[in-house]
């Protein structure tokens, strides 16, 4: 299941602190119990049947969301065409660009890689990053570096762009501010920005316990992206742990269209 062995690659420390409290339990249990220490031995049966439920759920949702990624479902809700020339900015996982060239025929896909160690210091990111795959070319894939604050494609370039789960790699607000703009700015007029994203939600609650209380709601990355711009049009929850959005660009620039107003 490759969902699952890429969940625990990536957050390897957590499954081997989980793996050592386990043994540790047991060991506690049986000491307790040879003692007659029945009530000992059941508070901490109890504390191991929380470690059991917390990894349990967590490798059910990597197996769920390694069969219908989001990134494929972005594909769909963009309306992007196999012909269709579009672009996917990430921070180095690659298996979202290698999936996504699949469903094209003659279209083109250009990966921005955005990985910066100072602005992504996610040590989660960092080992995903050392099991990158290595495909074979592919003339319907391009992959080229860029940052934050530029994007190396022209102004109004690109009818389509993928975000999955890249906005909140970057910690400061500011640089996923800085981002959504240059999104703004290479997409064509009437483009689509496809946005996934973790969200507070019950599953989350359910699986992260109270560290589920940092991620943002919904109405986060919405505004983020009315402030950059954007249009939201649709949202869609998945899987009751991320959020997916698409939002649009106007045809027509909001400087034209302020010049028309003044005009009339």
């Amino acid at each position: 299941m490759p969902g699952i062995r890429q969940h625990v690659y990536d957050h390897w420390p957590r499954y081997v602190g989980i793996a050592l409290a386990n043994a540790a339990l047991l060991l506690l249990i049986l000491m307790v119990a040879s003692q007659g220490w029945w009530a000992y031995a059941l508070f901490a049966a109890a504390i191991w049947l929380v470690l059991f439920y917390f990894t349990a759920v967590g490798l059910l949702l990597a197996q769920r969301q390694g069969r219908s990624p989001d990134y494929a479902y972005l594909f769909a809700l963009g309306e992007i065409t196999p012909t269709e020339r579009f672009v996917q900015i990430e921070v180095g996982r690659r298996d979202a660009g290698i999936y996504l060239t699949t469903l094209l025929t003659t279209g083109k896909l250009t990966i921005i890689d955005l990985y910066n160690p100072q602005l992504t210091p996610n040590p989660t990111l960092r080992r995903a990053r050392q099991r990158l795959l290595h495909p074979p070319p592919d003339p319907r894939r391009t992959w080229i570096a860029g940052s934050v604050d530029l994007i190396p494609l022209p102004d109004s370039s690109v009818p389509a762009i993928i975000l999955h789960d890249t906005l909140s790699q970057f910690p400061q607000h500011g640089d996923r501010q800085r981002l959504l703009q240059e999104a703004y700015r290479i997409l064509a007029p009437g483009g689509r920005l496809l946005l996934s994203e973790r969200t507070r939600s019950l599953t989350n609650w359910l699986v992260l316990g109270p560290a589920a209380n940092r991620l943002p709601e919904p109405d986060h990355w919405r505004e983020m992206l009315r402030q950059a711009g954007f249009h939201p049009r649709q949202e869609q929850p998945r899987h009751d742990i991320t959020t997916c959005f698409r939002a649009d660009k106007a045809a027509t620039p909001p400087e034209y269209q302020l010049a028309f107003k003044l005009d009339l």
